[in-house]
């Protein structure tokens, strides 16, 4: 049975210390994982950077991630930036809504309690001026942060030093061109990688040219996947950890929202291509805790908090954004109008209330209530 389909079977890759370890692997890097750098605090940012130095004898870079690599990078780093101060904007909200509570205080049962009525609009005050003094560090840091990176961009230095001759090679003009060809009769049977971004043929930019070659972005990661291929083949490893925050259905086998590892098909694929016993996909955190356990590196694995976009292309999250400040709005304007019903209910029992203690008092009869109703 295993012999037959060996594609289903995994070997639990990514526990096994000796393969992180083995000279005969190769750690192949997605664009996302480069990205990646620019995405996390600077703990997480070290701890990338000392796992990719403990396996550097055995890293390599596909033609087409350094090439995404290159073309999103500003993006991600403006991005990033506006990601930071778009999650900061709630609070920002918090402060009008503390200064139309303050204006409240004042049409409440409380004015007859002066004492009390200043001691709590001291309070908020108080609260109102540490947030605002709060977001404004927060923003200014972060402007300050993303200025430095494009006036010059450490990060950018860092993968130039360590992937300096560990880069693929471009395909020629013919070679692409049957690329292009093969990854159309793929999308068509999905066959994986990359019939889950079929929908980027129709959107924005959906091809692009560098250095005389046109380039399909949804055939993005068949390019890569190809280059891989070839990479393993020219190498002879025994073993191949993809590196990738990637987790469509082309990509990895998911039960329920647990990742149960590499798709079947790619790990049927390399085994018949390649001399490779052992294949798998490993995000930014396994990759790093499982370098860290291999070699013992000085990492604190729980200040690790890895940060990825929910899309792996900046163009596609600029395309979502709109969408998402809609349905903001409109969760704004929902929970506005579930206040003023609130209220209104409110209002209404206390005249319920009002209305049984006049009767009661018999200032009112049962018609009167009836009529004023």
């Amino acid at each position: 049975m295993r012999s037959k389909f060996r594609g289903f079977y995994t070997n639990n890759e990514q526990k096994n210390t000796k393969l992180f370890k083995d000279n005969n692997t190769l750690f192949v890097f997605d664009t996302n994982f480069i990205l990646d750098l620019y995405r996390n605090n600077d703990k997480t940012q070290s701890a990338m950077k000392e796992a990719v130095k403990a396996v550097q004898s055995k890293i390599w870079l596909p033609y087409f991630s350094a090439l995404e690599y290159q073309r999103k990078r500003l993006d991600e780093i403006h991005s990033q930036a506006n990601n930071i101060i778009t999650t900061l904007k709630p609070l920002a909200e918090t402060i009008t809504a503390l200064e139309e509570k303050i204006n409240q205080i004042e049409k409440t049962k409380l004015r007859y309690y002066t004492d009390t009525t200043e001691d709590i609009q001291i309070k908020l005050q108080a609260i109102k001026d540490d947030l605002e003094q709060f977001l404004n560090q927060k923003s200014q840091g972060i402007k300050e942060k993303n200025d430095q990176i494009i006036e010059h961009d450490s990060i950018r230095d860092w993968v130039d030093e360590i992937f300096q001759d560990r880069i693929g090679s471009k395909s020629s003009e013919a070679e692409l061109s049957d690329l292009n060809s093969e990854c159309q009769k793929r999308f068509e049977n999905l066959i994986p990688p990359g019939f889950a971004d079929k929908s980027k043929e129709g959107k924005k930019e959906a091809q692009f040219g560098y250095d005389g070659n046109l380039y399909h972005r949804a055939y993005g990661d068949f390019y890569v996947w190809k280059e891989l291929l070839e990479k393993t083949k020219s190498l002879n490893v025994n073993t191949v950890f993809f590196i990738t925050n990637d987790e469509k259905q082309d990509m990895v086998h998911k039960a329920g929202y647990i990742k149960t590892g590499a798709h079947a098909s790619l790990r049927e694929e390399i085994f018949k291509e390649t001399s490779a016993k052992n294949f798998e996909i490993l995000s930014t955190y396994e990759f790093i805790t499982g370098v860290s356990s291999a070699y013992r590196l000085d990492i604190n694995q729980e200040n690790i908090r890895v940060n990825f976009n929910e899309w792996s292309d900046a163009y596609d999250m600029h395309e979502n954004q709109t969408t998402i400040d809609t349905k903001l709005e409109a969760i704004k304007f929902f929970n506005i109008f579930s206040n003023m019903k609130e209220q209104e209910e409110r209002a209404k029992q206390e005249r319920i209330k009002l209305s049984e203690l006049l009767k009661l008092s018999g200032w009112i009869s049962s018609t009167d209530d009836e009529n004023n109703e």
